[in-house]
């Protein structure tokens, strides 16, 4: 097992000499710089991990002072007045304290305290506070069945033409995925989930309300289990998660108990350490409306993009590239109607929900946000998908916890192939190859995304092929695979008199399908050739009703592809 302890500025400071006796108050107070951050800057590794870096550094991000810790100097002048410290942001500069009325007013005076607010109480809007008779959340025990290669997730990885990615052999190994999510109840000692460990995949876990690594108790619920089962469960012929080899950081982030006071803000907690231990992916089956007091409550005008914590926290993760991937919601259904936060995030990839025919599945959260924009982004099944479960066997569940680490899988099964990729250049390609991209809307997004499209798009932006000029043809070649050589020859990028043509050819005798699509994903022409070593295949196409832009010509023979772009002007 690989469990690497991180110690962060602030693990020490929880605690603090508070009155019981007298009325406390929660706020948050925010300072007003970081005396520290030059010099801090100046040392990246004493503020992340080299992972972290080297993420940052592939996608041209530079660090800047949301990356250096808070200033122990005035966490500790707020612990002199005996204020009790909750959490620590340095993505805010500012921390959460709990104290009597006069503590937090002597804190407010600080020259260094830019200003205060409520600490705000939410309520939890997930799968486990759901009532069972609201077509948002249905258990059913499936039976033993060892035939299928994928087993009982056949359905739900097949829907987004993941497992053409899966039987090429990519499994989104090396890909970091944190959950952020309830607990985990089972993982650690439940059949299912022993190749978590076998395989080394589990690599650190915390439980941020408690700050302790208690995850796995029955105390901590084990919707996380259930989340987490879907991107890396992996259970021979029974069971395929999205991304069967990734690694995984587990944070809980949530309190057991039905009224929830600061989630948003061990949500931002965890955020911020899956961005320093080197996260790839967060996936968060979380969302948040509704205040304890109802005065507080959400409204549909929060819904911004710019006003909860836990909405901008989702979208400073992605400015560090993170791609954030959130359930849209299991409130479509309810008079709340929408997403909720932090879905509504400008820079978070909010996934929705299908049933197995590919409709709208009436529970999952509709958009748009309250600025205008199109929410959720794409869709995947949400009705009855296959989870593992911590008591033995695989379980029907149904929400929208399941269709959001179903695509986070799948975009670290696709990123893995190409790390010169940013977390944005992912989810425009998966958005692009959905099946409605053309024609957007509200329930579904952009639709149900084809990740062997999605995988088209990014390789025609970062081939990664050798290519031979030396002659009058340019050839690709394509061959990773030993028996079969698939090179595209004389691909004219430069159409003329309305039609270009391709020279397809391989080094034995086989079927191939040769398609076009756009850059958005849909598909503009597709047939079938027969390759022989003897003879090029000749396929022209007349274009002249195509429009100008990108397109994208794929060629598939065995278990070898590739794809170029072609320029139509």
């Amino acid at each position: 097992m690989k469990y690497f302890l991180v110690l962060f500025t602030c693990s020490f400071l929880f605690g603090g000499a508070v009155q019981a006796q007298q009325p406390m108050e929660k706020t948050w107070l925010f300072f007003s710089d970081k005396p520290n951050a030059a010099s801090a800057l100046a040392a990246p590794q004493s503020l992340l991990s080299q992972r972290a870096i080297d993420r940052r550094e592939r996608q041209g991000i530079a660090l800047n002072e949301t990356d250096v810790p808070v200033y122990d100097v005035y966490v500790q002048s707020l612990l002199d007045l005996g204020l009790e410290i909750h959490v620590c942001s340095k993505w805010l500069n500012a921390v959460s304290v709990s104290g009597t009325e006069a503590q937090i007013t002597a804190a407010q005076n600080l020259p260094y305290i830019r200003k205060a607010a409520p600490v705000q109480r939410y309520q939890i809007i997930n799968d486990l506070t759901l009532p069972l008779n609201n077509q948002a959340m249905f258990r059913q025990e499936a039976t033993t069945d060892f035939s299928e290669v994928l087993g009982y997730t056949a359905g739900q990885i097949e829907q987004i033409n993941l497992d053409t990615l899966l039987a090429m052999g990519m499994t989104g190994d090396s890909m970091i995925i944190a959950v952020l999510d309830a607990g985990f109840f089972g993982v650690d000692t439940a059949d299912m989930f022993s190749s978590f460990w076998d395989k080394e995949q589990i690599l650190g876990y915390y439980n941020f309300p408690a700050h302790n690594d208690e995850v796995f108790n029955i105390w901590s619920g084990y919707h996380g289990s259930w989340v987490m089962s879907v991107i890396g469960g992996d259970v021979d012929s029974v069971y395929s998660g999205s991304a069967p080899d990734a690694w995984f950081y587990l944070y809980r982030t949530e309190i057991a108990e039905n009224e929830h006071v600061v989630e948003e803000d061990f949500w931002m907690q965890a955020a911020e350490r899956a961005d320093s231990v080197g996260a790839d992916i967060i996936n968060s089956s979380l969302g948040y409306t509704e205040f304890d007091d109802a005065a507080e409550n959400h409204t549909w005008e929060d819904l911004d993009g710019n006003t909860t914590v836990v909405t901008n926290a989702a979208d400073m993760a992605a400015s560090k590239g993170i791609l954030v991937c959130n359930s849209a919601g299991n409130l479509g259904d309810s008079p709340w109607y929408y997403i909720s936060m932090p879905a509504d995030g400008d820079s978070v990839f909010t996934i929705g929900g299908v049933s197995i025919d590919s409709s709208h599945i009436s529970f999952s959260g509709y958009g748009p946000t309250a600025d205008g924009r199109l929410k959720p982004n794409v869709v995947a099944l949400a009705g009855n998908s296959a989870v593992l479960s911590p008591d033995g066997g695989v379980t029907y569940l149904s929400g929208t916890s399941f269709s959001s680490p179903l695509i986070a899988g799948a975009c670290a099964t696709l990123w893995a192939e190409f790390p010169e990729a940013t977390n944005m250049d992912v989810m425009h390609a998966v958005e692009q190859s959905a099946h409605l991209y053309a024609t957007p809307d509200y329930a579904m997004g952009y639709g149900i995304p084809d990740f062997f499209k999605a995988y088209a798009i990014l390789d025609s932006l970062f081939p990664d092929i050798p290519v031979d000029t030396t002659g009058d043809t340019t050839v690709i070649d394509t061959t990773e695979d030993t028996t079969t050589t698939v090179a595209l020859l004389d691909l004219n990028p430069y159409v003329q008199n309305g039609s270009f043509t391709v020279f397809l050819q391989t080094s034995v005798n086989q079927e191939a399908i040769f398609e076009v699509y756009t850059m958005q994903g849909a598909l503009m022409h597709q047939e079938k050739v027969y390759l022989t070593p003897e003879l090029d295949e000749q396929v022209k196409l007349d274009v002249r009703n195509w429009g100008q832009g990108i397109y994208i010509a794929v060629l598939r023979a065995g278990p070898a592809y590739k794809s170029v772009q072609v320029f139509i002007e």
